[in-house]
């Protein structure tokens, strides 16, 4: 099932590729949005508020093209656990506008997860497919929201992390 969510969504963001009409207008053609996320980690219908993390994003726009999608996280609870806990994501996005100040952002990529404590350490690698929203209140400053769904090579079943914070989004 995760598979296949995975091949929808590239093949979704191979076919945007070159549509003009719903990509981003060209007073947003290219530039970076960064910010402050955070997140609430779930599995199998189950949240996990404890598990909660503090990331940072960073997405490149750039009009009907393809961009990178990163983020990096940890979580505080592991923390206070004496276990450092860090998330990755690499991905591709291709950023859609359907109206003026939305911009809608499927993604695709690789996720990791590693952590180390006083017994040593451990971490795991896979792929993720994920969708997030920016709605700008300016033209360089906005709410990002989404749900990005990783599955790892060691789990069964997909995890999956809803995300909410603010991102600007700067020009070269």
């Amino acid at each position: 099932m995760f598979g296949r969510s995975v091949a929808v969504c590239l093949l979704l963001l191979v076919a945007n590729v070159g549509a003009n009409a719903q990509s981003v207008p060209d007073d947003r053609d290219h530039g970076w949005l960064t910010g402050v996320l955070l997140g609430l980690p779930g599995y199998k219908g189950e949240v996990e508020p404890r598990l909660f993390t503090i990331g940072a994003q960073f997405t490149r726009v750039r009009k009907g093209q393809p961009g990178a999608d990163l983020a990096i996280g940890m979580m505080p609870y592991a923390v206070s656990a004496g276990v450092i806990a860090i998330g990755m994501r690499a991905g591709v996005t291709v950023p859609l506008a359907p109206a003026p100040r939305l911009l809608v952002l499927p993604s695709v990529g690789a996720s990791l997860i590693g952590a180390a404590g006083p017994g040593g350490g451990a971490g795991t690698g896979g792929a993720n497919v994920g969708l997030a929203t920016v709605l700008l209140a300016t033209p360089s400053f906005g709410l990002r929201t989404g749900v990005t769904f990783h599955g790892f090579t060691d789990v069964r079943g997909a995890l999956w992390l809803a995300e909410v914070g603010f991102v600007t989004l700067s020009k070269p």
